[in-house]
């Protein structure tokens, strides 16, 4: 099974559960506020499901991985990603769309990331340190200009979160800029 079928095999699925007829996506305002919370929890309790299925105890001398019981609590996991993977998407958006944005997502994020180790990525290093936020994917949703590396010279750089960045971290900003 592809992702596609796999995406179009969960939406025929969703269209069965209440509210019936529907699909994540086809869910506004509060009702969307309301199911995003609802299966971010229900993730994270099938995550913790998961780490019953590992003798995870430094306490104790239970040293197992059931691999089947992780499976079986990772489709789980799986079902509630993609009811939120589908929430980021209007409504009517064919399937097709979702699993190519999801891919180009993916594979963009795997270069990234890949290219963070080769760079000895600390993990606090261009991150905003009041928010955690990495200040490259916020500047890479606001600067339209063609020239990125001027973009914010002379402006006050502030972050999501109201931090204004200091010159040394603006002047990190810019070299990333330019490198990217």
């Amino acid at each position: 099974m592809n992702l596609l079928a796999l995406i179009q095999l969960h939406e025929n699925l969703q269209r069965q559960m209440p509210p019936v007829g529907r699909t994540p996506q086809d869910l506004e305002g509060d009702e969307q506020i309301r199911f995003i919370v609802d299966m971010s929890y229900a993730l994270e309790d099938e995550i913790h499901e998961m780490t019953n299925a590992v003798g995870w105890k430094p306490w104790a001398t239970d040293r197992r991985v059931d691999a089947e019981e992780m499976r079986g609590e990772l489709i789980d996991q799986l079902h509630f990603w993609l009811n939120l993977w589908m929430t980021t998407f209007p409504p009517g958006t064919h399937p097709a769309e979702m699993a190519a944005t999801l891919e180009r997502d993916y594979i963009k994020k795997n270069l990234r990331n890949a290219k963070r180790q080769e760079e000895g990525y600390d993990g606090v290093t261009g991150k905003c340190p009041q928010c955690k936020r990495d200040w490259l994917d916020i500047l890479r949703k606001t600067i339209t200009t063609t020239n990125p590396t001027t973009a914010f010279e002379n402006l006050d750089v502030i972050c999501v979160c109201g931090r204004a960045l200091t010159t040394e971290e603006k002047q990190w900003l810019k070299s990333r800029l330019s490198a990217v």
